[in-house]
């Protein structure tokens, strides 16, 4: 058959948009082209972002539209979005991505260069006291704050709402 072809539209919801762009993934937003057209609150550029809070406004957070499937088009339109009409200005980011083969020698050395880029890490965050109260590991599930971020179970919780686990 056909090969499957998987979409993830309009997504993160309006009410999980901030939490899960702004507070736990800053460096995806800051990462945007046009952040002053786009971002929510702080865009200076953003007309909607500037109306006050008890006018009509419609959902002004990012929207995220994830595909997957395969590179070879198939005739069906199935890496395209269909023309549409918006009542916001949008900003399409086109990302691809493939597999990499590397050879057995260049593995060796993206291996030495992660266990080099973990060590320093590791050491890093033993000595910074704001990344763990404890002095442990930020991969330590001894470790529950972060930065000032909660991160026990609730916040879990409120991404699989949205049917991922972060």
């Amino acid at each position: 058959g056909w090969p499957q072809i998987l979409k993830l539209k309009d997504w993160p919801s309006p009410s999980a948009s901030e939490e899960f762009l702004l507070y736990q993934r800053p460096d995806f937003i800051s990462k945007l082209p046009l952040l002053q057209y786009i971002h929510s609150k702080w865009g200076l550029l953003n007309v909607a972002a500037k109306l006050p809070h008890y006018s009509l406004q419609n959902d002004v957070g990012p929207k995220i539209y994830i595909s997957y499937g395969i590179s070879d088009e198939l005739g069906r339109g199935d890496s395209v979005t269909k023309l549409h009409f918006n009542m916001r200005d949008m900003v399409y980011l086109l990302v691809h991505t493939s597999e990499v083969k590397l050879k057995d020698s260049q593995r060796t050395k993206v291996e030495m260069m992660e266990k080099t880029y973990k060590e320093s890490e590791v050491k890093e965050s033993l000595e910074d006291p704001n990344i763990c109260s404890r002095g442990i590991s930020p991969d330590s599930s001894l470790c529950t704050k972060i930065n000032g971020l909660d991160l026990e179970s609730d916040q879990k919780d409120s991404t699989m709402d949205q049917g991922f686990e972060v």
